[in-house]
């Protein structure tokens, strides 16, 4: 499981743009794979609402700061940065870089399934609140890990200067994916996270296009 985990929303300025970050992206990709130890987890993700032609999300862990930093400075990753500057981005990419407060990763899993769906949550929560907020998601992905077969992986992480809580959820099949949000884990964590919510919220459903889940 990664120790440290980076989420990335990338607007692109066409469908043409995001098309030539995809192609980019696999060179990435490859290189983390074969040559970067301390990358853990590296997926190319596209919004599965289709009216969205213009978005990829990165879902991406690391050992270390210092492999992260590593993966950035590889030439691939140089080379899509590069792409980045020359005008294929509509808008600065929206990014966070943090530690899994809470998680759990099925042992086995290198890559998913062509029908795999990920569920990337953001929970904004009242000043001070992110600490009794993520009792409710531990506690959510505990019941994942325990109850629920078709999760394959949750991470969640605390943002406490944003007083924000990301999640990353993974699972096998859009079935499984439809369980969890109308099962017992969801309806536990919004009975007791609800009253310190501040209405601020962001759920995207992904399908993955290539990468992998560990290593």
């Amino acid at each position: 499981m990664p120790s440290l985990l980076f989420v990335a929303d990338i607007k692109f300025k066409s469908r043409e743009a995001r098309d030539e970050a995809v192609l980019l992206l696999y060179k990435v990709t490859g290189n983390a794979w074969a040559n970067e130890p301390g990358t853990t987890r590296y997926l190319v993700c596209l919004p599965i609402d289709t009216r969205d032609q213009t978005s990829i999300y990165m879902v991406e862990g690391y050992s270390s700061t210092q492999a992260q930093e590593t993966h950035r400075k590889a030439a691939p990753t140089a080379a899509l940065f590069k792409a980045f500057g020359a005008g294929l981005l509509a808008s600065a990419p929206v990014t966070s870089t943090l530690p899994p407060a809470a998680s759990f990763q099925r042992p086995g899993w290198t890559t998913l399934p062509t029908s795999a769906v990920i569920i990337l949550t953001t929970f904004g929560y009242q000043r001070g609140k992110t600490s009794f907020a993520l009792d409710g998601w531990r506690a959510l992905a505990s019941h994942a890990a325990g109850k629920e077969p078709g999760a394959l992986a949750v991470d969640v992480t605390e943002d406490v200067n944003e007083s924000k809580i990301h999640s990353v959820q993974v699972f096998d099949s859009a079935t499984s994916a439809d369980a969890h949000v109308n099962g017992q884990a969801i309806q536990a964590n919004r009975q007791h996270n609800g009253s310190v919510r501040t209405g601020e919220r962001s759920i995207v459903r992904l399908s993955v296009l290539y990468g992998f889940l560990g290593k």
